[in-house]
Order: C-alpha cells, then sequence, then structure tokens
C-alpha cells in the first residue's frame, strides 16, 4: 500500500510520540543511495573507506561520504524501541556498500551493518528485494514498512502490499515518523474491518469453524544471492 502525506504533519512528532502507537512496525526497510546516505556510494572514488565520525566516512582519495542528518537518530530509535531494520539496494557496487555499512555507528557505538543483518543489495526490482527480506525475517508484509527516494520503487513495492513511504530528501524525521504513523493507522482500520462482522452465536454449535489463514508470507523460488562486486558502477537505486 502506497501512503502519502504532507511531510510538515510529522516533522514535530517526537520519540515520546512514538512510544504512544500502540502498533509499531515490526520491521523498517531502507534503501541506501539518497535515502540511508547522501548520493550514490557507486559515484565514490571506492575503499579503503575511513570512518570520520559516527554519520561520515572518507573514500581512497579523501572525499566525505556522509549519512543522511537524520538518520542515526532514526537508527538509534529503531533499536530502542526493538524495530527490527533491513536494507535494500539495488547498488552495482555491494561491496563497497557493505564496507560503508560497517563503518557508520548509531549513537551507542553499534556498527549499522550489525543493526541491519539482513541486506539484499543487487540489481533487479525491488518487489525481489522485499519478498527476500520478508521470507528471511518472517515478518509478515503488513507489519513492514519501507523507504526509498525513488518514486517508481515505492510503486513497486506497494503493489506487494507493503506499505511504501516516498523519501525524496532522504530519511528524514518527519518521513520516518510518516511510515510510522500510517502503519498504526492502517493497523487499526484493519482490526475495525475485522471487528465489524461480530461474532454470530449458538446457531450452528456442531460446526468447528476453520481458522483463518494467517498473513504468511509464501517463499519467494527466486533465490537472492549478493551480486559480486562491479568494476564499472552505474546508476544505483
Amino acid at each position: 500500500m502506497r501512503l502519502m502525506r504532507n511531510q510538515d504533519v510529522y516533522k514535530e512528532r517526537s520519540e515520546h510520540g512514538i512510544r504512544s502507537l500502540s502498533c509499531l512496525p515490526e520491521l523498517i526497510v531502507l534503501d541506501l543511495d539518497d535515502t540511508l546516505w547522501v548520493g550514490d556510494i557507486d559515484y565514490t572514488e571506492g575503499p579503503p573507506f575511513k570512518r570520520r565520525s559516527n554519520d561520515s566516512i572518507t573514500d581512497r582519495r579523501g572525499n566525505v561520504f556522509r549519512l543522511c542528518p537524520d538518520a542515526i537518530r532514526v537508527l538509534d530509535v529503531c533499536v530502542d524501541l526493538k524495530i527490527r531494520i533491513a536494507i535494500a539496494s539495488r547498488t552495482t557496487t555491494p561491496r563497497w556498500a557493505e564496507h560503508a555499512l560497517q563503518l557508520y555507528q548509531l549513537s551507542s557505538g553499534q556498527s549499522v551493518a550489525s543493526v541491519a543483518p539482513i541486506r539484499e543489495m543487487y540489481q533487479g526490482s525491488k518487489q525481489r528485494h522485499l519478498n527476500q527480506i520478508v521470507r528471511k525475517s518472517g515478518v509478515d508484509r503488513e507489519r513492514t514498512v519501507f523507504y526509498d527516494n525513488e518514486y517508481w520503487n515505492i510503486t513497486d513495492v506497494s503493489e506487494i502490499g507493503i506499505l511504501s513511504i516516498y523519501t525524496p530528501r532522504g530519511l528524514t524525521w518527519a518521513k520516518f515518523c510518516e511510515g510510522l504513523w500510517l502503519h498504526e493507522e492502517q493497523q487499526m482500520a484493519a482490526l475495525s474491518s475485522n471487528g465489524d462482522g461480530g461474532d454470530a452465536s449458538g446457531e450452528a454449535e456442531e460446526e468447528d469453524p476453520s481458522p483463518a489463514e494467517g498473513g504468511k508470507v509464501p517463499d519467494d523460488d527466486e533465490g537472492a544471492a549478493p551480486a559480486e562486486s562491479i568494476d564499472e558502477p552505474v546508476m544505483g537505486g
């Protein structure tokens, strides 16, 4: 499901406000280029990367490559609230991305890689990335929120029933909160809808109604082996 609101609605939401939500997502999935960090890692000069600060690294020529300004705050909150984190990227240089994720750190000193253990980084449709992530995590699609700066990825992933948040200016605090509040609205609407039917009492006691099937995600037959490093990077996503 694709839902969008004016970013200003959410920019003043606080950590306390997030804790007041009754139904947080179990998993958030982040794109990398121009979502988690600023720019495309494919277009840096490449490794060896070196940590400059928690939210910035340098490439082999000393050029600075940064996380988006609100990224550490978002990751800190997710870890604190036990919201799981995964990565979905179409980067053509997955080994470069992996190296960078090992270097960036949360306020606690944990690496981004350590708090986002499921990382699908290869070319192709983001539907494939997300299908693999929900399969590996065991989290249902309706309890997952996806963030990406490319609108066509948002459209693509929305088609498989995952709440998808468009982040044209990267992962801002407002966009993060947008995903949480819209997830809450979606879950409350589903609970209300399920409750509307009521409980038919008494008339067919002999019949044992079949339990409704759970929202399990079918296995994706397509394997998702990470791509090999590519010497000549092209546009990521």
